[in-house]
């Protein structure tokens, strides 16, 4: 069998290596639920996979460790999880934001972008939590609106 628009033969999908893929995502699980068989498929075959999470889910909800919910430990829970699910995946490069911020930003004075939260508005449809992190007081725009990284399930605040 040949394509029409070339005349050749065409590639069998098992012998294509995709170029390099770069996956950026809101939030820890975003990875998986998202884009898992795409970042998978493309690891298998010998791409390279890059994934930038921009939060760490600070504000996300828990599954299966709901007293986790608005503390301090879902952070570095959540960043043990998507390092165990990056590894199922078999994507070995992954940085969070604010890792790739301090590369170019002054080191004295770290960037850190944080979960905005969500909330259930009703059965099957989420919004933004009630409260928000505070905004910073001077955001680095040509806009009047302060810059926000729209996600999956909600919007990741500026760093503050």
């Amino acid at each position: 069998m040949t394509t029409a628009s070339t005349g050749s033969e065409p590639t069998a999908p098992s012998a294509v290596v995709p170029g390099p893929v770069l996956a950026v995502l809101a939030h820890p699980d975003d990875e998986t639920l998202l884009a898992g068989g795409l970042l998978a498929l493309a690891a298998a075959r010998g791409a390279r996979v890059v994934v930038v999470t921009a939060t760490r889910g600070e504000r996300g909800e828990m599954i299966g460790a709901p007293q986790l919910e608005g503390t301090d430990a879902v952070a570095p829970t959540r960043s043990q999880e998507i390092a165990a699910a990056l590894t199922a995946l078999g994507v070995r490069e992954h940085v969070f934001l604010d890792g790739l911020a301090a590369h170019v930003s002054d080191p004295a004075a770290p960037v850190r972008w944080t979960d905005s939260g969500m909330a259930w508005i009703r059965p099957g449809v989420a919004g933004p939590a009630p409260t928000r992190p505070p905004r910073p007081s001077a955001p680095a725009t040509s806009s009047p609106r302060p810059p926000r990284w729209r996600g999956s399930c909600g919007t990741c605040a500026p760093p503050s």
